[in-house]
């Protein structure tokens, strides 16, 4: 029998996120993580972790996707997932940004896949650095992959992504009252 309020999507959410980012987790390694999240994003008091056998229903019922999404992104990949040509600087900056050289000279680049590539041209007209529109794109391609396992892709809820978004739009007041001053001065 359930113990305490019903399990929310949010908790649902999390745990298919991080089944996805680690498939090889036990259930009580993701109730772990789910523990920890919940806590960083100061959400354990509205949402509770669930028991171990229900984290393990839902890893069983997450569907084993292996989307063209999911593989490496490389230039190629432009001819079957179309991203428009004014993005593509971006998702090149964001890709070499993901590369790096090995002890060896070999040229390694760090997981960026298709799903990844096409989220960083969503956001590539925001004025943001590669490293910022990685780390927003990154995120909301996790979402995507966790709600498609869970074949909720039509039902896909970002909104707390979406307001961690606009936060870093919104000035603070001391930010916002020297834009003001710098337009009034302008003016004059």
């Amino acid at each position: 029998m359930s113990k305490g309020p019903p399990i929310t999507d949010r908790v649902k959410t999390l745990i298919a996120e991080i089944h996805n980012e680690a498939p090889s987790l036990y259930a009580k390694e993701i109730q772990v993580e789910l523990e920890k999240r919940l806590k960083k994003l100061r959400l354990g008091e509205k949402h509770r972790v669930p028991q171990l056998s229900f984290i393990r229903g839902q890893v069983r019922n997450t569907k084993d996707l292996s989307s063209e999404l999911d593989k490496l992104f490389n230039l190629g990949a432009l001819v079957k997932h179309h991203i428009l040509p004014e993005a593509i600087p971006t998702v090149l900056r964001v890709y070499v940004n993901r590369a790096y050289k090995d002890e060896n000279d070999i040229l390694v680049v760090e997981s960026f896949t298709v799903r990844d590539a096409m989220w960083v041209a969503r956001f590539s007209h925001l004025p943001f650095e590669p490293e910022e529109i990685w780390s927003f794109a990154s995120l909301y391609s996790v979402r995507e992959r966790a709600y498609e396992a869970m074949g909720k892709l039509d039902a896909i809820d970002t909104t707390d992504l979406d307001e961690a978004l606009i936060e870093t739009f919104i000035p603070t007041a001391k930010e916002g009252n020297r834009i003001l001053e710098e337009t009034e001065n302008e003016k004059s």
